[in-house]
């Protein structure tokens, strides 16, 4: 998503399009955005799931084609406008975004940072894919990734015949609290090595986690 673009959306959102807070009247239960890149299946599939038998969020995804991060963030934003959530009072929006290995993306996740954390939106990055977030439901290492190719390689050992927009849930589900103390062991891997957070060097590493510790 270009600058330009970024630009438009900040204009929008300040119009008199979008409909005021004080106008959200729902009784119900509160709701959790995904926003993921909009040619990927996996990170959708794997968060519907997960919310599935939820009694206190319901979870939304953005329709968005957007594949880059800004894109990607800019999509939940319009979403939260257009929908009426209210995150001030109880509803939550995440953006889930892959490095790729891309080390051109730099620019576009620091922009992509701003603009979320402007939004109320919490990024959640991994690095180099969201399998990263599947392979810590069995181990832990802090084996850096060339691509993506490699990380779904070793998830086969563990998932075999696995694919990118497989539905895995399931599988994974009974090590989640496993999963989550070990995506924090990397954070903490890289912080005591002196990366700087959601930097490209920060490899292997996800925010997946964050999505499960919503109280």
């Amino acid at each position: 998503m270009e600058l330009s673009r970024i630009s438009d959306w900040r204009t929008w959102h300040g119009s008199g399009e979008k409909k005021k807070r004080g106008q959200v009247n729902r009784s119900r239960t509160k709701l959790v955005l995904i926003a993921a890149e909009g040619r990927n299946k996996t990170e959708k599939l794997y968060f519907h799931e997960l919310f599935q038998n939820n009694k206190d969020y319901r979870v939304r995804f953005t329709s968005s084609t957007e594949t880059d991060p800004v894109g990607i963030v800019a999509s939940a934003v319009q979403y939260i406008q257009s929908e009426e959530l209210d995150l001030k009072n109880g509803d939550l929006a995440f953006c889930a975004v892959d490095t790729d290995t891309d080390i051109s993306k730099q620019g576009q996740i620091n922009q992509a940072r701003k603009l979320a954390e402007e939004s109320g939106v919490e990024l959640l990055l991994s690095n180099p894919c969201f399998e990263i977030w599947f392979l810590q439901h069995f181990r832990y290492s802090t084996k850096s990734y060339a691509s993506n190719d490699e990380v779904i390689r070793d998830l086969t050992t563990y998932i075999p015949g696995y694919k990118k927009n497989a539905n895995v849930y399931d599988l994974i589900a009974h090590a989640q609290e496993h999963a989550v103390k070990r995506a924090k062991q990397l954070e903490q891997h890289h912080a005591e090595l002196g990366r700087k957070k959601n930097s490209m060097e920060c490899n292997p590493s996800t925010d997946a986690y964050k999505v499960l510790e919503i109280k």
